[in-house]
């Protein structure tokens, strides 16, 4: 079988996309389990800047992460899409996910919309492009939809913030 090469600008926007996916699967996919939640984070960090271990640390010190644990409480994100701006660089991204917090009595979905600027990095041993999310929780949005199956607000519009 031959082999095709193709123009690395070519696959750019699935793996923007997929990047930016994982990020939000690993970042806020949480279970009660300290290890897990500590895992996922680690690993979530390798795919962003400084700005999303900042706000780790915050919900850190909130106790976010100890309320998770301490009140058997599932957090599921499930990216709806991810739009990308390719036209200018950084690469502009926005991800549209719903976020649900399942408690023992009650669940919750909120609608999240967050902005990213996307850099890409050479020389990189063992890969020959990385992509980094830049910025990453500037302009964060979260509205909730639903508690235990009512709808409490309507989402709007997506912005054109590009």
């Amino acid at each position: 079988m031959l082999a095709l090469s193709q123009d690395l600008s070519q696959n750019r926007p699935v793996e923007a996309r997929e990047h930016v996916k994982r990020f939000h699967e690993l970042f806020f996919t949480l279970s009660p389990d300290k290890n897990a939640i500590e895992s996922n984070i680690r690993r979530a960090l390798f795919l962003v800047d400084k700005s999303a271990f900042g706000y780790y640390k915050d919900l850190t010190e909130k106790g976010y992460y100890n309320r998770i644990i301490s009140g058997n409480i599932n957090q599921v994100i499930q990216v709806d899409s991810v739009v990308c701006n390719f036209d200018g660089y950084p690469y502009k991204v926005a991800t549209y996910a719903k976020q649900m917090i399942i408690r023992e009595s009650n669940v919750t979905e909120r609608s999240f919309v967050m902005h990213y600027n996307c850099l890409l990095l050479n020389n990189f041993a063992y890969l020959a492009k990385v992509i980094i999310m830049k910025q990453s929780f500037r302009g964060i949005k979260a509205e909730t939809l639903l508690k235990n199956g009512c709808p409490l607000v309507s989402p709007g519009p997506n912005p054109n913030w590009w």
